[in-house]
């Protein structure tokens, strides 16, 4: 984006930094109460399993989970999902198999 736009912007990539479950570290789990952040730990799990994302979709709705989105694009899966009305996104790289 910064290319098409032509921005002055130098991006540099690094590593998501985690919580020890698994979750993005971010200002928004403070916001969580303490069902939420065990919801947020299954969430952050949950989507990095090797299912259909259909299937993740709806194991994360049965938890009450509601998901925004989920896809895959470039060897990577992106997901977003709302947890007591916090937004929490998150993506990674899969598996080259």
């Amino acid at each position: 984006m910064a290319e098409s736009f032509f921005l002055g912007t130098e991006i540099i990539g690094c590593e998501i930094v985690r919580e020890n479950d698994g979750l993005a570290m971010s200002s928004r789990n403070v916001r969580l109460s303490a069902v939420g952040r065990e919801k947020a730990s299954f969430y952050a799990s949950t989507f990095k399993k090797d299912l259909p994302l259909s299937e993740i979709r709806q194991i994360l709705d049965d938890h009450d989970i509601k998901v925004d989105y989920i896809e895959e694009h470039f060897g990577r899966r992106f997901i977003a999902v709302f947890i007591e009305n916090v937004r929490l996104i998150d993506n990674f790289e899969m598996r080259k198999n």
